[in-house]
């Protein structure tokens, strides 16, 4: 079997990841620490660090600084990071197309 492709997926503002945590961040939402939060890039810092608006399981914006962002191949280094999500990765990787949500619209007239 072909060894999958490393990608490098350069983080904008704007993006969703993955943020997970090793320790319960106590937002209330008590579970499997285990489990992806969903998350909105709100900084990108030039280290490679993000800013980010973590989603907990109820619903509760919580934001987060300085969020280690772990690409392809690499391993976390805290208790805390963020990560791309499968099909943001397979898309890089050239493994999927990627899918357009909406058509392109006309703009209105003046």
């Amino acid at each position: 079997m072909p060894k999958a492709k490393s990608t490098h997926i350069t983080p904008t503002v704007g993006r969703i990841v993955y943020f997970f945590a090793t320790v319960n961040p106590g937002w209330g939402d008590h579970g499997d620490v285990t489990t992806p939060r969903a998350a909105i890039v709100a900084k990108v810092y030039d280290d490679g660090s993000l800013n980010l608006l973590v989603i907990d399981r109820n619903g509760a914006p919580h934001p987060v600084v300085a969020v280690e962002l772990v690409q392809d191949g690499e391993k976390p280094t805290g208790t805390w990071w963020c990560e791309w999500m499968p099909y943001q990765r397979a898309v890089a990787a050239g493994q999927i197309p990627a899918t357009q949500h909406a058509t392109p619209q006309k703009p209105l007239p003046a």
